[in-house]
């Protein structure tokens, strides 16, 4: 409280009709004097002396201050400072509303507390920059946030997600089930490079590969699996299912096939094939492309064996015989040349034709079907023909020149 301003002539000299004294109106100019110094004058508190309150300023009355509030006389007509004369700090205990906009020049502590919550009903029109690189996080791990939407390139040095729908894009340098083993759903996979995969690949639909598959561990294909280039197989390739193969396929290691297996091209085979069911070849087979190759058959035969061609290809060739044959009856329209002895354990029917450029003959009997048997004996030999039983000759005949 101040140096207010009262009366100081409590007796009244000052008045009309009376003599009024040279200290009487000093006291009065000193009163008046103390009210009005600038450091202890009257404070406008209500108070006895000291003046009422001011409740309004400015060369219009412009700002009306009362007990609740201090506001403009008028809405949207002053300002608190200017551009170039600002207030320094604001405290305020309640909410703060403002109509237009907020520029705020330094730092920016929203909240005190995580008790706290920041509500936008706008939207944001500038980039969000952290203030340090690799610093601060969007959520946490108990709180999180829901969905993101973003039409541009999300720059992301380390992903964890429960599960991720990426409907277009690319994928460099990923690797599906680094830590433990997760399954791939795709439509179209392309691989522009290698693609090395550790653990099982399995694929229902169709796989297109336009280069080079390689796999080193074991390989399901539920589905169809299309290869219209060259397919190299360094292990072993189980098929349980139906195998349609329309270019080359080409298997360095062991392929086996449990099932029904197609090849509508070329089946290229560096190595050994095992096949442990059954092999139906619809086309044209040739096994071998030298002489030097070998064919082993260690089934039994189980159809006949038919040459494409009447007269036209050979059972062995003349430096290539075939060791013993086991035949049930030869039936053969040319010649037959034997270079060493023929034993017959039956009948040997010769028919209308000759036997000729014998050697020894071992008969038990011989008959002829029209009872006439001609023998053409060589000219000039001394033995002609023999008839012999053991050692003991019983009938020779010795020929001479015809002429």
């Amino acid at each position: 409280m101040g140096t207010g301003y009262t009366r100081n002539d409590t007796a009244n000299n000052i008045a009309d009709g009376n003599v009024i004294n040279a200290s009487d109106l000093d006291g009065e100019f000193d009163a008046l004097q103390s009210s009005f110094d600038a450091s202890s004058g009257h404070t406008h508190d209500g108070t006895t002396g000291e003046g009422a309150p001011i409740e309004v300023v400015g060369p219009s009355q412009d700002v009306v201050i009362t007990a609740a509030a201090m506001r403009p006389k008028t809405d949207d007509t002053v300002d608190l400072g200017t551009s170039s004369l600002k207030f320094k700090d604001g405290y305020f205990a309640g909410n703060l509303s403002v109509d237009g906009n907020i520029t705020l020049g330094g730092n920016i502590t929203l909240g005190d507390a995580d008790t706290d919550g920041i509500t936008l009903n706008s939207e944001i029109a500038s980039h969000i920059i952290p203030d340090a690189d690799d610093t601060y996080d969007l959520g946490e791990s108990g709180k999180e946030w829901r969905n993101l939407y973003i039409d541009g390139t999300a720059n992301i040095d380390s992903l964890v997600a429960d599960t991720a729908d990426i409907n277009g894009g690319t994928l460099d340098g990923v690797v599906i089930g680094g830590s433990s083993t997760a399954a791939a759903s795709v439509t179209t996979l392309a691989a522009s490079s290698n693609a090395t995969v550790g653990g099982t690949l399995g694929v229902t639909g169709a796989a297109t590969l336009s280069s080079t598959l390689a796999v080193t561990s074991n390989a399901t294909v539920g589905g169809t699996l299309g290869v219209t280039g060259a397919a190299t197989l360094s292990s072993t390739a189980d098929i349980t299912g139906n195998t349609t193969v329309g270019g080359t396929l080409g298997v360095t290691g062991v392929a086996t096939l449990s099932d029904n297996a197609t090849v509508g091209g070329t089946l290229g085979v560096t190595g050994n094939t095992t096949l442990t069911a059954d092999l139906t070849v619809n086309g044209n087979t040739t096994l071998g492309n030298a002489n030097t190759d070998t064919v082993t058959i260690t089934a039994d035969v189980a159809s006949d064996i038919i040459p494409s061609a009447d007269s036209t290809h050979d059972l062995g060739d003349s430096s290539n015989y075939w060791a013993n044959a086991y035949i049930d009856a030869i039936t053969t329209t040319g010649n037959v040349t034997i270079g060493g002895d023929l034993t017959v354990t039956g009948s040997l029917s010769a028919g209308d034709t000759n036997i000729t450029d014998v050697g020894n003959i071992a008969l038990d009997s011989i008959s002829a079907d029209n009872n006439t048997i001609a023998i053409n004996l060589t000219d000039n030999q001394s033995s002609a023909l023999d008839i012999t039983e053991s050692a003991n000759s019983y009938l020779k005949f010795v020929t001479t020149n015809s002429g």
